[in-house]
């Protein structure tokens, strides 16, 4: 999202903050203020069941350095989705302001999820099990890449040890040809 100059001077403006083990980060439910940075140390991010789902489990997962959250509540203006709380001794995050995340960078990300999110929930594959804060994440991880008519994506047996990409058409066809017929067609 962010040219070198820009990452240097959005990671100026964090503020470093030490928390300590069993410290809640920030609160479901609650109003979001600020954007947090994984430095050191873990957490735990805690999604309990709706209202009108009472019965069904929480949806836990653990972060560590180079991870984020609160990013949802200041994209959206919405309450905090999840609960993260520090699981390490200690956590170093770096934090910023709801005013200096959206002035940096919270247009930009918006609009890619704007443009994304609504496609990855029409995928088959994504639509079932994943809900639109994952969507959103997917959107943020997500390169497109145009090809041109006739180029290759991925040969068979490539593996492990060839493309480590996985594609989603968003529009216009492929073909899947027999390696047989790619080598020909390439020679």
């Amino acid at each position: 999202y962010l040219s070198h100059k820009e990452q240097a001077a959005f990671v100026d403006a964090m503020m470093v903050v030490t928390v300590p083990k069993n410290e809640t980060i920030l609160k479901q439910n609650d109003k979001g203020n600020n954007f947090y940075l994984i430095k050191s140390g873990t957490a735990e991010v805690r999604i309990d069941p709706p209202a009108d789902a009472p019965n069904a489990p929480p949806l836990v997962r653990t972060i560590g350095p180079g991870a984020h959250c609160g990013e949802l509540a200041l994209l959206t203006g919405n309450a905090r989705a999840a609960t993260v709380t520090a699981t390490s001794s200690e956590i170093t995050l770096l934090m910023v302001s709801r005013r200096l995340f959206n002035h940096f960078i919270g247009d930009k990300i918006r609009a890619k999820r704007a443009d994304w999110v609504p496609f990855l929930a029409s995928v088959p594959l994504l639509e079932r099990e994943l809900g639109t804060y994952e969507h959103g994440l997917i959107a943020d991880a997500l390169t497109e890449r145009v090809l041109e008519a006739g180029e290759v994506i991925t040969c068979e047996g490539e593996g492990a040890g060839g493309s480590s990409y996985f594609y989603l058409l968003r529009e216009g066809t492929v073909e899947e040809r027999p390696p047989a017929a790619t080598a020909a067609a390439d020679a």
